[in-house]
């Protein structure tokens, strides 16, 4: 194997729910939105409505069985109603439907709405809390929850974000740029999970592959793009001998903890990609692409698309192509379909998202980035991973 290929899959790290415990990804049967996150938001305890209560909510947000909610609502495996939410086939509940609530097959929070249940205010206001599918229920639209990936909670403070950010440049920059193999124990930390599918857990593991890759005459790295929302952050960027590699990591107290990776193969072009604006609203950026998920990704309504994606739009796989249709034909020559949103980074302009689908009947990890501008989508660069059926971690590569 390639010295640089080693270094690849040698990241690894710690799950770290802030006070959460650990899961595998998104609710079972649901998928991670706006207001919902891996893990417990920091701080540990859970907050907002419907949020799941400190050391209950799952990596990827409520775990299957019923996770009460911090507003006295119990979340059930088949998707029981909440206060102010909608049961599953759109009965209303008390408070009428809602919207922002959580996923089909997840948990309902106070406010929240399950399959078939349509969008609206719930009782107080929209709902603030839980994990969303794609910010919607099955068959409704997006509600408002702004939170974070990272949390349980709604939101998490714009600083923690904009440190992780911070940390995670930092972090990357000396050990890949400058090749300074003494940053891993500046930081980087035990205990370590890695999601890439052929590289084992463990910072020891890494620190002996590491060193001698980055040092190596032969080893470059150019970082394009970095995200951060709440706990999590993702790395934009082409390495000298595999090329073009979204890495997302979890950050705990300054430290690297657990990492994702895109596959060296079938990534977008990646030159001229825009700055990062951290003014730019990073919630309303995330409702809107929630909302496209929800219609067009996992939906599988492409006609909408000219909904969410400006006229401008430009696709980055491939050839370059401009306009809503440049989306549907890279979704239809690549024979992909969505099934679910694992995890989700809005930061600025920017919108991060890692989900899981299939290429034909393959099942396949998807890392899609998004840059939204005026209310709209405008462009889109990808990668991807096939789901193996066994990983050396022990751990899913979601």
């Amino acid at each position: 194997m390639r010295p640089l290929n080693v270094f690849l899959l040698a990241f690894t790290s710690a799950v770290i729910g802030c006070s959460g415990s650990n899961g595998n990804g998104g609710a079972n049967g649901g998928t991670l939105g706006a207001g919902g996150g891996s893990g417990a938001s920091a701080g540990g305890s859970a907050s907002g409505s419907g949020g799941a209560t400190s050391g209950g909510a799952s990596m990827g947000g409520a775990s299957m069985g019923g996770t009460p909610t911090s507003g006295g609502s119990t979340a059930t495996s088949g998707g029981g109603s909440a206060s102010g939410g909608a049961a599953a086939g759109g009965n209303k509940a008390s408070g009428g439907n809602a919207s922002g609530g959580n996923v089909s097959g997840g948990s309902n929070a106070s406010g929240g709405a399950t399959s078939g249940g349509k969008s609206g205010n719930a009782t107080g206001g929209n709902a603030t809390g839980g994990s969303t599918n794609g910010g919607s229920a099955n068959g409704g639209k997006s509600g408002n929850a702004t939170g974070g990936s990272g949390g349980a909670s709604t939101t998490c403070d714009p600083q923690l974000s904009a440190k992780n950010r911070t940390t995670v440049s930092k972090a990357i920059d000396e050990l890949f740029v400058q090749k300074d193999a003494s940053a891993i124990d500046r930081y980087w930390a035990d205990p370590y999970l890695q999601h890439n599918p052929i590289a084992k857990s463990g910072l020891s593991t890494f620190k002996s592959l590491i060193g001698s890759a980055v040092q190596g005459s032969g080893f470059s790295y150019q970082r394009f793009l970095t995200l951060a929302e709440c706990d999590l952050a993702v790395v934009y960027g082409r390495y000298s001998q595999t090329g073009v590699i979204f890495d997302m990591f979890r950050v705990k107290d300054d430290k690297i903890m657990e990492h994702w990776d895109s596959d060296t193969g079938g990534a977008s072009e990646s030159t001229g990609i825009a700055a990062l604006d951290a003014s730019a609203p990073s919630a309303a950026n995330k409702t809107l692409f929630l909302d496209f998920s929800a219609a067009v990704l996992v939906g599988g309504e492409r006609t909408r698309a000219a909904d969410f994606l400006s006229t401008g739009y430009v696709e980055h796989h491939g050839t370059r192509a401009t306009g809503p249709s440049a989306l549907s034909a890279f979704l239809m020559s690549e024979n992909v379909s969505y099934t679910k949103v694992h995890h989700l980074i809005a930061d600025g302009n920017f919108v991060f998202a890692v989900s899981e689908g299939k290429r034909g009947s393959a099942a396949f990890g998807f890392y899609d980035l998004f840059r939204a501008d005026g209310g709209k989508l405008v462009e889109h660069w990808d990668s991807r991973r096939s789901v193996p059926s066994s990983t050396m971690s022990g751990l899913p590569i979601f």
